[in-house]
C-alpha cells in the first residue's frame, strides 16, 4: 500500500513539474509581447514599470509608433487569470495594433476591436481597454475607454508634480 502511494505522490509531482515548466514558457512568451523598447519621438519620453499578480495573466499595456508623428498607447486587462487570459491578451494587443495602423480615431480602434473579439470570446471573459493617440508634433492625447479605469495624468511642472485623472466616458 505505501509503494502505491509513494508512487502516485511521484506522479503528482512529476505532473506539477510539468505545469511549472509550462507556466515558465508561457511567462516567458507573455514577457516578448510587452514592448521593451519605445518609439523615440522628440519630446516624448516613455517609461514603463510591469509585474505581474500571477506567472502569467491578463495584463497588457502596449506603446507603439504609429507613424512619424503618432504614437499608440494601450493599457487593458482581461478578465481572468493564467494561460486563458494571457493567450486572449496577445489576440487582443494584435488586433488592437492593426486596427491602430488603419484607423485614426481611438473610439474606432476600439469599437473594431470589439467587433472582433466579443465573437471569438467566452461569454464569462471581456477585456477592458484605454487606447491613447499621443500626437507629438501637435502635443495633443486622444483617448477612448472601453469600460477601463480612469488613466491618470502625470505632469512634471517646474514647482510640483502633479497627478490628476483624465476624465472620460467609457
Amino acid at each position: 500500500g505505501l509503494a502505491i502511494h509513494n508512487l502516485d505522490l511521484m506522479a503528482s509531482q512529476i505532473e506539477k513539474n510539468k505545469l511549472d515548466v509550462d507556466l515558465g514558457l508561457a511567462h516567458e512568451i507573455q514577457s516578448m509581447l510587452l514592448p521593451r523598447d519605445f518609439p523615440t519621438q522628440q519630446g516624448l519620453d516613455v517609461a514603463s514599470h510591469y509585474r505581474s499578480a500571477q506567472k502569467v495573466g491578463g495584463d497588457l499595456f502596449d506603446v507603439f509608433e504609429i507613424d512619424a508623428d503618432r504614437v499608440g498607447v494601450a493599457i487593458a486587462d482581461v478578465s481572468g487569470k493564467g494561460i486563458p487570459a494571457s493567450l486572449l491578451m496577445a489576440i487582443c494587443q494584435s488586433n488592437l495594433r492593426h486596427f491602430a495602423s488603419d484607423l485614426v480615431s481611438p473610439a474606432k480602434v476600439l469599437s473594431a476591436l470589439n467587433e472582433v473579439l466579443h465573437v471569438e470570446m467566452r461569454p464569462d471573459m471581456f477585456i477592458t481597454v484605454t487606447y491613447a493617440v499621443i500626437d507629438v508634433r501637435k502635443g495633443e492625447l486622444l483617448l477612448a475607454r472601453g469600460g477601463h479605469e480612469l488613466p491618470l495624468l502625470l505632469q512634471n511642472d517646474p514647482s510640483s508634480l502633479r497627478v490628476e485623472f483624465i476624465h472620460s466616458e467609457g
